[in-house]
């Protein structure tokens, strides 16, 4: 995303909420200084996730985040490096107020074991945990999702009313998962089903006024079939696999046991 896009986007979301995400990690932009000196110059609650790697590079900016996310997903082949990036939320959490941190988790099939002992772990540095399932956007990723489909149901899921995501080239989509999806070459997988993402393109920024987008027949009739319906085919629609409709939370406030069984993830290990 260049300069121009990104004030663009500020002058859109002008003393609102801007999370700075997708496919990548946001400290590697050569721009992302600038780009939260900008957001905070027009009063914007500004987010990231980051897998951590080079917060020590930034701590000069860290505090003008409201709230930074770090991606912690234990021994994995599709993780990160997770002890230096344990480190550094360490570090973090010395350095600004222990409310604005937050880890996310991400299942497989290969760290599904560690889920306990990363969040006892984590737990007494951040303010939250979120534990989600594996975006299958390829047959090697699809392998690794271990989430379970029940009844075909669609949990509330309020992105599309929300905000919308704008990728780094102006399209606006529905949500995260679509908007990151749609800077993937060819279709993502899940389940055995393809799904092309840009179809689920509502327009461009740099085309179109985003009341125009936003209030636009498109978005509408997605809105209207996600709220009506609920149940997705699943072979035509992707929402029917989000793993976000899956994912728990944990708050120092609630039992992240309790929320674990309430939330009924099937026993991987008893199959």
């Amino acid at each position: 995303m260049d300069s121009s896009l990104w004030n663009k986007i500020i002058g859109i979301a002008k003393g609102r909420y801007i999370s700075i995400g997708g496919l990548g990690e946001p400290f590697m932009h050569p721009e992302i200084r600038n780009f939260v000196y900008v957001a905070k110059a027009n009063n914007i609650y500004l987010s990231t996730t980051t897998n951590g790697l080079l917060v020590p590079h930034f701590i000069d900016i860290l505090h003008a985040f409201d709230m930074i996310c770090f991606s912690i997903d234990g021994k994995s082949e599709y993780g990160h490096h997770d002890f230096k990036a344990f480190q550094n939320l360490i570090m973090a959490s010395k350095i600004i107020d222990k409310e604005k941190l937050m880890v996310n988790i991400i299942r497989t099939k290969e760290n599904q074991k560690q889920i306990d002992f990363l969040v006892n772990m984590i737990k007494p540095f951040v303010n939250g945990i979120s534990i989600g399932d594996i975006c299958p956007w390829s047959k090697e990723l699809e392998e690794q999702n271990i989430s379970k489909i029940r009844n075909g149901v669609i949990q509330s899921c309020l992105q599309p009313w929300e905000a919308p995501t704008i990728n780094p080239h102006g399209d606006v989509y529905p949500c995260c998962i679509l908007g990151d999806a749609s800077m993937i070459e060819g279709p993502i997988f899940c389940k055995g089903h393809r799904f092309d993402a840009k179809k689920y393109n509502m327009g461009n920024i740099n085309e179109q006024e985003i009341g125009d987008i936003w209030d636009g027949k498109k978005f509408q009739r997605f809105r209207r079939k996600l709220k009506e319906v609920m149940r997705f085919d699943k072979k035509n629609n992707p929402c029917f696999y989000c793993p976000h409709r899956l994912g728990i939370a944990y708050r120092p406030s609630i039992s992240y046991e309790k929320m674990w069984v309430e939330k009924n993830f099937e026993n991987v290990e008893n199959e």
